[in-house]
């Protein structure tokens, strides 16, 4: 679980701190990326949540040619953020 929650962290760290990815993204959604917070439970499940909402669009700026991003395609992964996500609080600390 928590190998999951730290790629999604590396991930939505890559598309908003990169200089390359960030106008890519403003330019197909108004989201944001988010990352995790020091609250255990809410920063997890924000992140994770918004990572559900960003996913595609995240996925089209990986395949861009000017940006820098790597991201899991697989439905496999998606299913297990969206399982995560909707885990327990106490089963995310």
């Amino acid at each position: 679980m928590r190998t999951t929650i730290e790629y999604v962290h590396a991930t939505m760290k890559g598309a908003r701190k990169k200089i390359k990815n960030a106008p890519i993204i403003r330019n197909l959604t108004e989201l944001r990326p988010v990352m995790n917070c020091p609250t255990p439970w809410t920063g997890k499940f924000d992140m994770l949540s918004k990572f559900e909402t960003l996913r595609s669009d995240l996925i089209e700026v990986s395949q861009h040619e000017d940006a820098d991003l790597k991201i899991e395609e697989t439905i496999h992964f998606a299913a297990k953020v969206n399982t995560f996500r909707r885990c327990h609080p106490r089963l995310m600390q």
